[in-house]
């Protein structure tokens, strides 16, 4: 686990410098042109906002977006990609809803109001990363003393909220250790939506959760709109690692493009 953590903040060290670096180039570039900038760039957006924005916050928002929607979104998509294979039927579906949406023209861009109607998708995305949740645990500091069940604790105590063991637990889910995403269509079952953490929650739920969202379910459009998509190995338990995040080891396809 320590190996782990120093070599990501290594890389984290290495990324973040060459990002200063980028963020200072762009600044240059703009400050010298003399013409209007235009450019639909969230780096360019950043540096020609009517308010300031320091280098340092633009190089922490860039490095946040970065770092949260890289290693947690591939690992999803890949648990994704392995429920569908096991679940031919819910593939079978979503697909449908893919072509309802998106409409036949399979090369047609993707807007954010078409991802944002991909219910049954969305579903999928819950239910994938509850059975198989990229971070599954969680970790918080108590500012202050509390009493839980009984149980006095002093403050700055940390306590691991084993996410994954929620996840799975009978007493929210039902048949918890089903792949069923449409127990997520049913929008009023607050216990089951409150039981739910692979953003965790509260005032600490993470920032990036929409954008997560979307860019995991346009990936997935983009990848079974296209492509008719089977598991090699049906046999085998998924492959993966606890590395501080559930790390996808591999995981053999068969992608053929559509009809």
């Amino acid at each position: 686990m320590r190996e782990t953590r120093n070599r990501l903040l290594s890389n984290k060290t290495g990324a973040s410098t060459n990002l200063l670096k980028i963020i200072e180039e762009r600044r240059t570039q703009i400050e010298k042109s003399n013409e209007k900038i235009d450019s639909n760039d969230l780096l360019t957006k950043f540096l020609t906002a009517n308010e300031k924005i320091s280098d340092d916050d633009i190089r922490a928002t860039i490095m946040d977006l970065l770092l949260g929607g890289t290693l947690t979104t591939v690992n999803t998509l890949s648990a994704i990609v392995y429920y569908l294979g096991h679940n031919p039927k819910v593939q079978k579906r979503m697909v449908q809803e893919l072509d309802d949406v998106l409409g036949s023209d399979r090369d047609s861009s993707i807007t954010i109001d078409q991802v944002t109607r991909l219910e049954y998708t969305d579903a999928i995305f819950k239910e994938a990363s509850r059975l198989f949740p990229t971070i599954p645990v969680n970790v918080r500091t108590n500012a202050e003393p509390n009493e839980i069940a009984g149980y006095k604790f002093p403050a700055k105590t940390q306590f691991l909220i084993d996410v994954e063991r929620i996840h799975r637990s009978p007493d929210y889910w039902t048949d918890p250790d089903t792949f069923n995403p449409d127990r997520w269509l049913n929008k009023s079952d607050t216990k089951m939506y409150s039981s739910y953490y692979q953003f965790g929650g509260g005032a600490r739920e993470c920032p990036g959760k929409k954008m997560a969202l979307a860019e995991v379910k346009t990936l997935i459009a983009l990848l079974y709109r296209n492509y008719d998509i089977e598991l090699v190995d049906k046999v085998s338990p998924f492959n993966y690692k606890y590395d501080l995040i559930k790390m996808v080891q591999g995981l053999e396809i068969k992608i053929k493009p559509r009809n």
